[in-house]
C-alpha cells in the first residue's frame, strides 16, 4: 500500500513541478553523477574567471528523526493535495510509537511526535517535502545543491570578503528557518572550503558562524563520497582509495592461491563487483586530476589483473590484460567517463561541460572519435499512473509461433484485419541494419511510402522505434482511425511496459495516444505484403546518407564501448 501511495504522490509532485530541481536524492532519473557534474560546471566557470569560491557543507543532525509533522502536512495542503491521499499521509505520521527489544525484553511504547520512519517506502518523499522550503529562503547570489540531507552552499564573487559576507547572510536565514522545520544543524561538523586566488588574505576574513558558533575552515572535506580539496587535485581522495583498497587486494591475493575455490572468472567478477566500484566511485569528477589519477590508481588496477592472471612480475601487463579479456586502465577510464557523459547529455546537460570535454579528449587520443549528439530522454523515466497505455494488440502472438511459414501466418493475419481493422488506415513499419553497420527504416504508408536513414550508431531496436515514431508523427488528419503494424515485439513490449528510458519509446507512447492509433504486432518475414514492402524500404533507407540527428543514450554508449573493445 505504501508503494502505491508513494507512486501517486510522486506523480503529482513531478507533474506539478513541486520539488526544486536542485534536490537530487530519491528522485528517478537523478544521481550523484548529475549532482557532481553540475557542481564541476559551476566551479569551472568561476575558476576560469579567477573568482573566489567558498563551499559550505552543512551537517544536519538526525535529519529524518527531527522533521515536524505539521511542516509536511502544511506543504501538502499548500500544494492542493487533499482527499484520501492527504488523509493517508496524516494517519501515517500521527500516533507513531517505538519499542526497543533487549535480551527478549520489550520496552514500553514511546510516542514519536516528530520524524519520518526510516525504512518506509514513502518516508524519503515526505522528507524531501519537508526540506524543500530551504530553496525559497536562500538568496539568489548563493547557489545551493542538496542530496537528501546533505546541503551544499556555494558563494562566488570577485572579492573574498564579499564571498564570505554573502555566505553569512544565507546562514542567518537558515538559522531562522531550521527550527520551524524541526531541523538541527551541527556547526562543528559543518565544513567551509575556499577555492580561488589570494589565499593569504583569508585569515583576515571574519569567521563564518551558525547559531553563534564558528564553522571550521578546512582544506578538504568529503562530499557524496568524494574528498574535495582546496586546489581540486583530489590527492586526498586518491590516497584514501589506495589505502582502502589494500585490504581488498590482499584478500584477492589469498583467493587467487586457492584455485579450487576461486577460478579466474570468479576473481574477475570479484574485481569488477567489489574492488573497482569503490575505487572508481564518482570518476567523473576525480578524473579532473588528470595524470595524477593514472599515477595513483593504474598500479592498483594492474596489480589486480596480474593477481587474477597468476602472472609473473616481469610479464608485460598488456599481454596479461589480453589473456584475461580485460581493458587496459586508460580504456577502462574512458569507458566509465563515456557512461557518465552520455547520461549527462541525455538529461539535457550542456555539451561543453568539463566532463564532456575531458571525455572527448580522452576518446580522441585513444580511438580517434568523439561523443555523438545524444537525444534528451524523458524525465522522469517512467509512466505516470494517470497516463494511459496506448492500445497495443498482441493477439497474433497467441496463435502464431516464430518461424511458421506464410501459408500458416496469412490466414490468421487476414482474419484479424477483417475482424478488427477493416475500416482503418493500415501502415506498416520496419527497421534494418546491414552487416556494414548502415541503419535504415521503412514506412509502408498508402499515402506516403518512404525510406529513412539513421546514424550508424543506432541499433535495430532504435531503427524499429524510429520507424514507428515517424509513422505516428506523419498521420494526416482524417475521419478514419489508423492501425500501425510492426514486427518488433521488443519495441511494442517496451511501449506497453511503460519503462521509457529510451527517448523514442516515450515519444511513441505519447504520439499513439494523441493520434488515437492502434499498434499491432505481426510476425516478420512471414509473407505479409505490407511488412515485406516496409522491409524493402528499410533496406533502401540503410543505403542512404544518414542525417546528423541526436541518437539515444543507449546507442551512443554501446557504440563507444564497441570501439574501445576493438
Amino acid at each position: 500500500m505504501e508503494r502505491l501511495v508513494n507512486h501517486r504522490l510522486n506523480t503529482i509532485i513531478d507533474q506539478k513541478l513541486l520539488l526544486d530541481d536542485r534536490q537530487y536524492a530519491f528522485r528517478p532519473g537523478r544521481s550523484t553523477d548529475d549532482y557532481l557534474c553540475l557542481l564541476e560546471c559551476i566551479l569551472d566557470d568561476a575558476l576560469s574567471r579567477s573568482q573566489h569560491i567558498e563551499l559550505l557543507s552543512l551537517d544536519l543532525s538526525k535529519a529524518f528523526d527531527c522533521v515536524e509533522h505539521n511542516t509536511i502536512l502544511t506543504s501538502l495542503r499548500d500544494w492542493g493535495i487533499s482527499g484520501k491521499l492527504y488523509q493517508y499521509i496524516q494517519s501515517f505520521l500521527t500516533n507513531r510509537t517505538i519499542q526497543v527489544l533487549v535480551n527478549n525484553s520489550l520496552s514500553s511504547p514511546r510516542q514519536m511526535p516528530t520524524g519520518v520512519p526510516q525504512g518506509s517506502v514513502i518516508s524519503p518523499t515526505l522528507f524531501l517535502i519537508a526540506i524543500n522550503s530551504i530553496f525559497k529562503i536562500i538568496p539568489e547570489n548563493i547557489k545551493i545543491l542538496v542530496y537528501a540531507d546533505d546541503i551544499l552552499l556555494i558563494s562566488i564573487s570577485a572579492f573574498a570578503r564579499l564571498t564570505r559576507i554573502r555566505l553569512q547572510t544565507a546562514l542567518d536565514k537558515i538559522a531562522i528557518w531550521a527550527p520551524k522545520i524541526g531541523f538541527r544543524f551541527s556547526p562543528d561538523k559543518s565544513k567551509l572550503l575556499h577555492l580561488g586566488p589570494n589565499r593569504k588574505k583569508l585569515k583576515k576574513l571574519p569567521p563564518l558562524k551558525l547559531f553563534n558558533q564558528s564553522i571550521p575552515f578546512v582544506h578538504s572535506f568529503r562530499l557524496l563520497g568524494v574528498w574535495i580539496d582546496d586546489r581540486l587535485t583530489f590527492s586526498t581522495h586518491l590516497n584514501q582509495i589506495r589505502k582502502n583498497s589494500k585490504n581488498k587486494l590482499n584478500l584477492l591475493r589469498i583467493l587467487s592461491k586457492t584455485p579450487s575455490h576461486a577460478n579466474r572468472d570468479s576473481l574477475i567478477k570479484f574485481v569488477h563487483g567489489w574492488l573497482l566500484p569503490s575505487a572508481l566511485h564518482d570518476l567523473g569528477l576525480i578524473s579532473r586530476s588528470g595524470p595524477r589519477l593514472y599515477h595513483k590508481l593504474e598500479p592498483l588496477y594492474n596489480g589486480c589483473i596480474r593477481t587474477v592472471g597468476s602472472a609473473f612480475v616481469t610479464s608485460p601487463i598488456v599481454s596479461i590484460m589480453a589473456e584475461c579479456g580485460q581493458l587496459p586502465f586508460n580504456y577502462l577510464v574512458a569507458k566509465h567517463l563515456t557512461s557518465k557523459s552520455v547520461r549527462w547529455l541525455a538529461i539535457g546537460g550542456n555539451s561543453d561541460a568539463p566532463l564532456v570535454t575531458r571525455t572527448n579528449t580522452i576518446l580522441q587520443n585513444l580511438i580517434n572519435c568523439s561523443l555523438p549528439s545524444v537525444c534528451p530522454r524523458r524525465k522522469p523515466p517512467f509512466r505516470y499512473w494517470t497516463e494511459k497505455t496506448p492500445p497495443i494488440d498482441f493477439s497474433l502472438s497467441l496463435k502464431i509461433k516464430a518461424g511458421q511459414p506464410s501459408c500458416t501466418v496469412l490466414p490468421f493475419f487476414h482474419e484479424l484485419v477483417d475482424r478488427k481493422y477493416r475500416t482503418t488506415t493500415h501502415i506498416f513499419t520496419d527497421g534494418s541494419k546491414t552487416i556494414d553497420g548502415q541503419v535504415g527504416c521503412g514506412i509502408e504508408d498508402p499515402l506516403n511510402k518512404r525510406s529513412l536513414a539513421l546514424p550508424s550508431q543506432c541499433s535495430v531496436f532504435s531503427a524499429e522505434a524510429y520507424a514507428l515514431l515517424n509513422a505516428l508523427q506523419n498521420i494526416p488528419n482524417q475521419p478514419t482511425s489508423t492501425t500501425i503494424f510492426s514486427d518488433s515485439a521488443s519495441v511494442l513490449k517496451a511501449v506497453a511496459k511503460g519503462s521509457i528510458k529510451h527517448p523514442w519509446i516515450s515519444s511513441i507512447s505519447h504520439e499513439a495516444l494523441k493520434r488515437g492509433a492502434t499498434l499491432v504486432w505481426i510476425p516478420g518475414h512471414a509473407g505479409i505484403p505490407g511488412n515485406e514492402s516496409a522491409d524493402r524500404l528499410a533496406s533502401i533507407g540503410a543505403n542512404l546518407t544518414p542525417p546528423s540527428v541526436p541518437i539515444p543514450q543507449q546507442d551512443a554508449y554501446r557504440d563507444i564501448l564497441l570501439h574501445l573493445s576493438l
